[in-house]
């Protein structure tokens, strides 16, 4: 599967909004199987990516336990993407041809380099907008690069 179904997985529960017996709770997906619910209407929310005050939210007016908010990932696809994306800019550095050497290259490429490190520190943080966005510069400057014929690649498919 995607990832979307499991114990840790964190879920808002929502129910009877807007009722004088409203409920809203949010936590993992195993605490909200033993929750007891008013009667519907019930809505159930599998968030994506927090935002930092989404996630605080989560915490001060829902109650959830922070270490669940905390440790948080959106579903796996998206890291699988960004690993591709690494793993290419990766394969890409080590294997492109230099046609024409300068330190403008250099500094160039030296960003990219950059870039990826970022993005690998971001995956490992679990930032994957922040991961997928330092990879997406990377990818640009090598583009660049070869575009002005400075360097020869192609990218692995």
């Amino acid at each position: 599967g995607m990832g979307l179904i499991s114990e840790r997985r964190l879920l808002v529960c929502l129910a009877r909004i807007g009722f004088s017996d409203e409920f809203r709770w949010a936590g993992p997906l195993a605490q909200a199987l033993k929750t007891s619910y008013p009667p519907p209407p019930h809505s159930i929310i599998f968030p994506g990516s927090l935002h930092f005050s989404e996630a605080e939210a989560l915490k001060e007016i829902l109650g959830a336990d922070p270490e669940t908010v905390d440790s948080h990932l959106p579903l796996r696809y998206s890291w699988a993407r960004v690993s591709k994306y690494i793993s290419s800019v990766e394969s890409v550095l080590t294997a492109l041809k230099v046609l024409e050497d300068s330190s403008e290259l250099r500094e160039t490429l030296s960003l990219a380099k950059s870039y990826l490190e970022d993005s690998q520190r971001f995956q490992s943080e679990g930032r994957i907008l922040d991961a997928l966005a330092a990879i997406s510069y990377a990818e640009g400057l090598l583009d660049g690069l070869r575009l002005l014929r400075k360097v020869e690649f192609s990218w692995r498919r």
